[in-house]
C-alpha cells in the first residue's frame, strides 16, 4: 500500500502547541489523514487548501469554537458548532481551519483529484456546486465513515485496503449528495450473475493478500459505489464483510482438520498476527479462535 509522510502535506498554520499525526493512508486514490491539533492560543488557524479537493470532517473538539472560514477576519455563519461537520474545499482555494480557545481538535482530511470522484461515484455524480466550498455540514454517514477511517488510520491492519475503500465511497457518496442537494434515482439492484461470479471469484483468489475494491469493482465495469452496493445487495454482505466472513470460515475449517497452531491459522488465512484474528474471529462468531477449537464448535 502507498503511504506518503506528513511533509506531503504542507500546512500553513499557527495552531499553537502541538500537532499529532497518524500515518496518512491511500484508498481508493484518495490520501487521508487523521491529525489532532493541541492549542493553549487563544485564537489558532491552519490554511487548509491545496491542489485537490479537501473533505475535512471534524471529530472532536475539548472547548471553544471551530469551522471554516474564507477570510481569518470573518467567520462563516453556522446553525451549530458541535463535532461531526464536515466542510468540502475545492482544489487551490484558500479556506482556513480556525478555532477560538479550543484546547484540542480531532479531525479527518481526505484529499483526492476532482477526476477520481468520476471511477468512485459513476453517473451519481451532481452539477456544478461540487466546485464551490461549503460552510458547515452535518451528516451521520459522513460522521461514522469518517471516524472509521480515523481508526483504520490509527490503527492499521492489514484488510483496512477493502474496508478503507469502502468507507471512502460511501463517505463520498453521502457528501456528495449533501452538497448538490441530490440523491440517485436508480433503484439499486443486485449484480448481474457474470460480475457477481467475477466478484466472487477475485475475492476468494485474493482471500490470503491485498484485496482492492476498485479492482474487482473495475473487473465488473462498475463505479466503486455502483459495484459496492450491488454487492451487498446480491449477497446481504458488504464486500469488506463478504470477505472477513470467508476468511473466517477457511480459519474454522483448518482448526477443525488440523492441529495447525492458531498464530500460524491467522497467517494462513490472511491475518497480520494472532491478535488481529483473534480480535476479527470474535466479531464474525462471538468467540475466540482457542475457545472455539476446544469447547465452541460442539456446541
Amino acid at each position: 500500500m502507498p503511504l506518503v509522510t506528513a511533509a506531503d502535506l504542507p500546512y500553513r498554520s499557527k495552531f499553537g502547541n502541538d500537532r499529532v499525526d497518524s500515518t496518512p493512508r491511500i484508498w481508493a486514490g484518495a490520501l487521508v489523514q487523521y491529525n489532532e491539533w493541541h492549542s493553549t492560543a487563544k485564537k489558532a488557524w491552519a490554511d487548509l487548501s491545496c491542489d485537490q479537493v479537501n473533505l475535512v470532517v471534524i471529530l472532536g473538539r475539548q472547548g471553544g469554537t471551530c469551522g471554516p472560514r474564507f477570510s481569518l477576519k470573518k467567520p462563516m455563519p453556522a446553525d451549530r458548532n458541535d463535532p461531526g461537520f464536515f466542510f468540502w474545499i475545492p482544489a487551490n482555494l484558500t479556506v482556513y481551519g480556525f478555532s477560538e480557545e479550543a484546547r484540542m481538535l480531532r479531525e479527518l482530511q481526505v484529499r483526492f483529484d476532482a477526476e477520481r470522484l468520476m471511477p468512485i461515484l459513476g453517473d451519481e455524480i451532481f452539477g456544478g456546486k461540487l466546485n464551490m466550498p461549503t460552510p458547515s455540514i452535518y451528516d451521520d454517514r459522513v460522521a461514522k465513515c469518517a471516524s472509521m477511517l480515523a481508526d483504520c488510520c490509527i490503527e492499521g491492519q492489514d484488510e483496512d485496503q477493502l474496508f478503507g475503500e469502502s468507507l471512502i465511497t460511501a463517505l463520498l457518496a453521502a457528501a456528495v449528495q449533501n452538497i448538490t442537494g441530490k440523491v440517485s434515482e436508480r433503484q439499486v439492484s443486485g449484480l448481474v450473475p457474470w460480475q457477481l461470479r467475477i466478484a466472487k471469484e477475485y475475492l476468494q483468489k485474493h482471500l490470503v493478500g491485498e484485496v482492492s475494491l476498485e479492482e474487482v469493482a473495475g473487473l465488473t465495469k462498475l463505479s466503486l459505489s455502483r459495484f459496492a452496493r450491488g454487492f451487498k445487495t446480491s449477497t446481504g454482505l458488504p464486500p469488506y464483510k463478504w470477505l472477513l466472513k470467508e476468511r473466517i470460515q477457511r480459519a474454522q475449517a483448518l482448526m477443525a482438520a488440523t492441529a495447525t497452531p492458531i498464530a500460524e491459522v491467522a497467517t494462513l488465512v490472511g491475518f497480520a498476527d494472532q491478535s488481529h484474528f483473534t480480535k476479527a474471529f470474535r466479531r464474525v462468531t462471538g468467540t475466540t479462535p482457542r475457545y472455539w477449537r476446544t469447547d465452541g464448535r460442539t456446541k
